[in-house]
């Protein structure tokens, strides 16, 4: 019950900080996802799954799925980096897990911030990744996201991991 009021008090202070942090930039993408798990586990999905796809060959339909690499990783942070492969625009992704020592629930934070014109969807970039990792099958998954957060989510269609 307490874990309960926590994860929707936490839901509902994340999406008033969101909701003044957001800008109809097309280019940026903000998100947020929240699990019944410790920070560390999506982090390790995460790392895990940008590695995986650091050295994919892939062709312009699966530009999202290729690309990666890790830029700086620390317990709570991770920055990382995508080039599309068809316009070799870059794109800036940063996660950030809070908190990092309790147990049962984590709170990651994810920025997209991409090169236009003609680079990837912010959007896409993150999705992708964080459904590539697994984590959106995991027990008490919830994304946090809309089109004032980002705005390229609604005019996007991702590809499948």
């Amino acid at each position: 019950m307490a874990l309960r009021a926590l994860l929707l008090t936490s839901a509902a202070v994340l999406l008033i900080l969101i909701h003044r942090m957001s800008a109809a930039d097309p280019s940026s993408c903000r998100a947020v996802w929240l699990f019944k798990m410790a920070c560390s586990q999506p982090r390790a999905a995460v790392v895990e799954q940008v590695k995986a796809w650091s050295s994919r060959q892939c062709y312009d339909s699966e530009g999202e799925e290729c690309s990666y690499q890790i830029v700086t990783e620390a317990p709570g942070y991770v920055e990382i980096k995508h080039t599309n492969l068809s316009s070799q625009k870059s794109t800036a992704l940063n996660f950030t897990f809070k908190p990092p020592d309790v147990p049962s629930f984590c709170s990651m934070r994810g920025l997209s911030t991409t090169a236009p014109p003609g680079g990837s969807s912010p959007y896409c970039v993150l999705h992708n990744l964080v459904n590539g990792s697994g984590l959106t099958q995991e027990a008490g998954f919830r994304e946090i996201c809309n089109a004032a957060m980002c705005p390229s989510m609604d005019v996007t269609a991702c590809g499948a991991a």
